[in-house]
């Protein structure tokens, strides 16, 4: 099933998910925008984080959660305790000490008995979803594992969820970080997506034209790697 995952993430299932992933940012951009109007500082982990978590959700779970007013909602507590600084720890550990893997059962077996319940219910209700589990429920269909179809595809799910919420939630909070100390680079980057913005409705070939967000955000993650940082921070 692994080698099949290349076909989902095609450059036509990327464009078709944009915009889900847009409709999320405006959702952040307006929640920005009104904490700027007191001109306190924000902590834009928090902002990201929810970001990242409306984005997973909507994407690859087909759920809408706003999980910046739903602070309570399973998803969310779920997957903020996996990524606390003490379970990081544990997961460092547990890829060295396989056999203490029973340490935070407690943790990864609610979120993944919640992925779970998803699959399940998209399979029950034969419902057609743009996003990623519907793309990886077509690719166990046409495939050999029909047996544990919700099992394989809870499985992939959760590696997708792993592989990619902290990284780029750190991903992100650094860039923002970075345009905030380096004003002249961000004066440089508005500059291009306002030169570079047509108007158009294709996101994917107007972020595709902005070169030199690209080398900035390539700068960031050499200067910034994302998981070595993460690693770290897990020992801190």
């Amino acid at each position: 099933m692994r080698n099949r995952l290349e076909t989902i993430f095609s450059i036509d299932n990327v464009k078709s998910m944009i915009p889900l992933i847009d409709a999320n940012i405006r959702v952040l951009m307006s929640n920005l925008e009104t904490v700027a109007i007191n001109g306190n500082p924000v902590d834009m982990k928090k902002y990201f984080t929810a970001l990242n978590l409306d984005v997973i959700s909507n994407c690859i779970f087909g759920t809408e959660i706003n999980a910046l007013q739903n602070v309570n909602e399973e998803f969310v507590k779920y997957t903020k305790k996996i990524f606390s600084r003490n379970e990081a720890l544990l997961k460092v550990i547990n890829m060295f000490l396989p056999t203490l893997s029973a340490i935070d059962s407690n943790v990864w077996n609610p979120l993944f008995s919640y992925i779970e319940q998803i699959v399940k219910h998209r399979i029950k209700s034969d419902v057609k979803r743009l996003d990623l589990l519907q793309l990886l429920l077509d690719c166990v269909s046409n495939g050999n594992q029909k047996a544990n179809i919700v099992t394989n595809v809870a499985d992939q799910l959760m590696l997708l969820l792993v592989e990619g919420f902290e990284t780029t939630t750190t991903a992100l909070s650094v860039a923002a970080y970075c345009l905030a100390y380096y004003s002249d680079f961000q004066e440089k980057v508005v500059e291009e997506i306002d030169e570079k913005d047509d108007g158009s409705t294709d996101d994917y070939k107007t972020v595709n034209r902005l070169n030199y967000l690209n080398a900035f955000v390539c700068e960031v993650l050499r200067m910034y790697p994302t998981v070595p940082r993460f690693v770290i921070y897990a020992f801190l």
